[in-house]
């Protein structure tokens, strides 16, 4: 049976997909972020002021990414920003961004010594299109402006596999309407890689409720990325494909499948007429 929403007429569509936002808005309001776990390296963190940025309130380098990664890479600067959340120590993220130094590349990640490890190696290598930040991808809205990044990597999140623990995990309805708004464009990417069979499975789910359809379509979806030729062939451009990250690694030394997930903005929703959730108040 079709879904009721799917079969509305589009007004109507865009109405309800308002209405869920607001609602989904509400109720992250209503429970604010999570501070940080203390570490005995979050006070390494200012050792590097050049790559690391520990700002507070967190929001105020929001509106200044392209203008940081001009005055670090000059004119070789091309105007992609790519996040990565859950950077890790950076390991990957520095193998892309040598791959593609005209590019822009931040990494988040909430555990202090693997960024502070992650701040080491990018200096060790000289890679000025790189900046990490001590932070949860959960903060996504107050972290960037509309319209800033070119892609999102979530490479191998923490699947929170028990029951009582699903609720933690990262992609959520709240996060894909936040990161819908920081997309560029109906051709950015949100990727998704996990080992975690039943997490690529709820995140596809997540396409069927209302305000997710209006908002993504899924361009690229492997169970099995890296026996997929199709798939990596579409991923090629990506700057993700090609190598896998440590934990993927570990996976697949097991013999284990890589799902892959690629949602885009539908283009339709990428103009003015659709208000996706209102401003968020302040929290700082």
């Amino acid at each position: 049976m079709i879904p009721q929403y799917l079969v509305r007429p589009p007004t109507a569509r865009r109405a309800s997909a308002h209405r869920d936002a607001v609602a989904y808005h509400n109720m992250t309001e209503s429970h604010p972020p999570r501070s940080l776990p203390r570490s005995r390296f979050a006070q390494e963190l200012a050792r590097f002021p050049g790559t690391i940025l520990t700002p507070e309130p967190i929001s105020q380098y929001a509106s200044h990414w392209p203008n940081l990664f001009r005055q670090r890479m000059g004119a070789t600067f091309d105007g992609r920003i790519t996040l990565e959340i859950g950077c890790f120590d950076a390991e990957f993220l520095c193998r892309a961004a040598v791959q593609h130094p005209t590019r822009a590349f931040i990494g988040v990640d909430w555990k202090a010594r693997a960024i502070v490890t992650g701040a080491q190696r990018i200096e060790q290598l000289n890679l000025p299109n790189i900046l990490l930040m001590r932070q949860r991808g959960q903060e996504i809205a107050r972290l960037f402006s509309p319209r800033q990044l070119h892609q999102i990597w979530i490479l191998h999140p923490d699947p929170f596999a028990a029951e009582n623990e699903i609720a933690q995990r990262l992609v959520s309805p709240q996060f894909l309407i936040d990161a819908h708004q920081m997309l560029a464009s109906a051709e950015s990417r949100l990727v998704l890689k996990t080992d975690h069979a039943e997490y690529a499975r709820s995140t596809l789910a997540l396409l069927d409720q209302p305000t997710i359809a209006t908002l993504w379509k899924c361009r690229t979806h492997s169970a099995d990325f890296w026996n997929d030729p199709i798939a990596r062939a579409a991923a090629e451009s990506a700057g993700y494909s090609g190598h896998p990250t440590r934990f993927e690694r570990r996976f697949l030394q097991k013999n284990l499948p890589i799902h892959l997930i690629e949602l885009s903005p539908h283009s339709a929703t990428s103009g003015a007429d659709i208000l996706v959730c209102p401003e968020k108040p302040s929290q700082e």
